[in-house]
């Protein structure tokens, strides 16, 4: 007697159509929280653009969607907005403001000791300069490393070539006078040869 027998197959394929979108998504949420501290600090592109220190039309580019933000708009909030949770702006973690303790609140140095102990352990990069977080968490990594990639394209779309002005003297035999034509205001003229 023959019994049917019934196989699934699981194939764990990671589709590249599927996190790319994702990806898009995690960009345009970005771009949705950057809006977002935009109008909670009642700024307009151009005002919100000079605070940060970019330029207009870098932020209008990654609100058009033609380009994404980069490691070093992140960067530009964070230095102009420093009570921003990084976490909140790059990945939607976590609350808008970062919360301020009892302690700092309470402190002479208006929590400046804090801030600069918190910037004393923050992660190194590989040039030496303080990263805004963790990379050894996966999840984080990945970002960062996205964000270094558009980085790179960015800065290799800046470079400007180097154009070098080459003057070429060609010998060319001396030229001579043939003829001289010289016309008068009654219609006449006169050559001379």
């Amino acid at each position: 007697m023959l019994v049917p027998i019934i196989v699934f197959t699981f194939v764990n394929v990671k589709n590249a159509f599927v996190e790319r979108e994702k990806q898009r998504a995690i960009e345009k949420m970005m771009k949705e929280r950057i809006l977002q501290i935009m109008r909670r600090e009642n700024m307009t592109q151009q005002e919100f653009a000079k605070a940060i220190e970019v330029s207009p039309a870098s932020l209008s580019n990654i609100f058009n969607g033609k380009t994404n933000p980069t490691n070093n708009h992140v960067s530009a909030i964070h230095r102009r907005f420093p009570d921003i949770n990084i976490n909140w702006l790059m990945f939607g973690e976590g609350d808008m403001y970062t919360t301020v303790s009892d302690e700092t609140k309470d402190g002479a140095d208006g929590g400046e000791s804090t801030i600069r102990s918190d910037v004393e352990k923050a992660p190194i990069d590989t040039k030496g300069e303080p990263m805004l977080f963790d990379i050894s968490d996966p999840e984080h990594y990945a970002a960062w490393a996205r964000m270094e990639d558009i980085k790179d394209v960015d800065d290799q779309n800046r470079q400007i070539p180097v154009m070098r002005e080459v003057v070429k003297y060609v010998d060319k035999p001396q030229r001579k006078i043939t003829e001289i034509r010289i016309f008068f205001d009654d219609g006449t003229f006169e050559v001379f040869s």
